[in-house]
C-alpha cells in the first residue's frame, strides 16, 4: 500500500477506494474513477465520484510496482475484480486513520526515519515525494504533473511546486551552460580510451 502511494502520488481515499478492476497490468496503468467515502454510523465505507473532473486519470506504473501489485493479488483472498486492492483480513477496506497511524507509522521507524528529530512522515508527504520525482528527476512540465496527479489546474500544481521547477529549470540551465563552456570543450580533444591501464607514479 505504501510502495504504491509512494509510486503513484494517489492520495489516500483515490489509494484505499481502489479495487482490482482499476488496475490493467498489461497496459500499465491505475485508472482513478473513485475514492473511498469515510464510514459513518449506519453507513459503511463505500466508492465515491471523486470531488473533481481532473481527479479522472490513469496513471502509468512501473514495471516493477506492477510486480508487486501482481504478487500481492495472486496471495490475497480478495482477488476478484470487485475487492479492495488494499482490504481488510475481513475483505473492508482500511480505515485512513488506522493506514496513517498504524501502517505509516510502523514503516517509517523501520525505515528509520524517525530519527535525528525529523518531523513525522505524513502520509501526503508520500505524495510530494511521487511529485518531486516528476519534477527533479523525469524533468515533466507543469501540465504532465497537474494531470498526474489530479490536481484541478495547473495553477495549483505550480503554487505548490514552484521551487521544485525552479530548482530543476536552473541544473537544466546550468548543465547546459557547462556542457557549452571552454572547460568541458576540452574533453572534446581528448582522445579516445585505449583499454589500457596507465600507471598512476606518485610524485
Amino acid at each position: 500500500m505504501i510502495a504504491t502511494a509512494l509510486y503513484t502520488g494517489l492520495r489516500i481515499s483515490e489509494l484505499l477506494g481502489l479495487i482490482w478492476a482499476d488496475v490493467d497490468f498489461g497496459a500499465g496503468v491505475i485508472s482513478v474513477r473513485a475514492q473511498l467515502a469515510r464510514a459513518h454510523v449506519n453507513a459503511p465505507a463505500h466508492r465515491v465520484a471523486p470531488k473533481t473532473a481532473a481527479s479522472y486519470r490513469d496513471i502509468p506504473i512501473t514495471g516493477q510496482l506492477s510486480d508487486l501489485l501482481l504478487a500481492h493479488r495472486r496471495t490475497t483472498s480478495f482477488s476478484k475484480e470487485t475487492d479492495w486492492v488494499f482490504a481488510t483480513s475481513r475483505g473492508t477496506p482500511h480505515s485512513q486513520r488506522h493506514v496513517g497511524q498504524r501502517g505509516l507509522r510502523r514503516a517509517a521507524e523501520r525505515a528509520q526515519l524517525d530519527r535525528h528529530g525529523w518531523p513525522p512522515v505524513r502520509f501526503h508527504d508520500l505524495r510530494h515525494t511521487y511529485a518531486s520525482h516528476l519534477i527533479l528527476d523525469l524533468a515533466l512540465d507543469i501540465a504532465q504533473v497537474s494531470h498526474i496527479l489530479g490536481h484541478a489546474s495547473a495553477t495549483i500544481t505550480l503554487d505548490v511546486y514552484t521551487h521544485l521547477f525552479e530548482d530543476a529549470r536552473h541544473g537544466r540551465e546550468l548543465r547546459a551552460r557547462l556542457t557549452a563552456s571552454p572547460f568541458a570543450e576540452l574533453l572534446d580533444s581528448q582522445p579516445a580510451p585505449t583499454g589500457q591501464l596507465i600507471p598512476l607514479v606518485r610524485q
